[in-house]
């Protein structure tokens, strides 16, 4: 990575950390919920990660991000990822909430953004176990944060209340 390139990612990771911070404080609990928003629980959790070219032949899918995340997390033996992306724009919050994927070496594997549109990720690695008991639980793709398919159902409130289990959180050996 030139030093340019290694300048525009911290830049991005800083602006991203910043956004998530300002999200942050808009709160879905009260004091006595373990994580205040979604936003509290990635910004303990989580962990910057770079973008990387999505590594296989298949189209990816903008805006179904938590599904083909999902599908590829349990298809590939990947590791999925809920937390925010930063992309470029000219609006002042240009991070959202969204899913991918960790290969087995620890690179991002975006299924829903065509490369080039991230230049951010900030996010909680979690484990198969995990995701499989929320999934079935609240019937949703997402497992923390909304499924923009069943908005409604919101946050997962109950992590938020109660706090993430022991084993939810996967680091997988190798890190981006």
């Amino acid at each position: 990575m030139t030093a340019e390139a290694d300048q525009s990612s911290t830049a991005a990771a800083d602006t991203l950390q910043e956004w998530i911070a300002r999200y942050r404080q808009v709160p879905l609990g009260d004091d006595s919920w373990a994580y205040a928003s979604f936003a509290e629980l990635v910004a303990r959790h989580g962990r910057a990660y770079e973008p990387a070219a999505w590594p296989m032949p298949d189209a990816q899918h903008p805006g179904r991000c938590f599904h083909v995340a999902r599908r590829w997390a349990e298809q590939a033996g990947w590791t999925y990822v809920e937390g925010f992306v930063l992309v470029p724009s000219e609006i002042p919050f240009s991070g959202f909430e969204h899913a991918w994927c960790l290969t087995s070496e620890g690179r991002v594997a975006d299924p829903a953004l065509p490369d080039g549109w991230a230049t951010a990720y900030f996010g909680v690695p979690l484990s198969d176990r995990f995701c499989r008991e929320q999934r079935a639980l609240r019937g949703t793709d997402a497992v923390l944060t909304f499924d923009p398919v069943k908005f409604w159902e919101g946050a997962n409130t109950t992590i938020l209340r109660q706090g993430l289990p022991s084993y939810a959180v996967s680091l997988p050996e190798h890190t981006a």
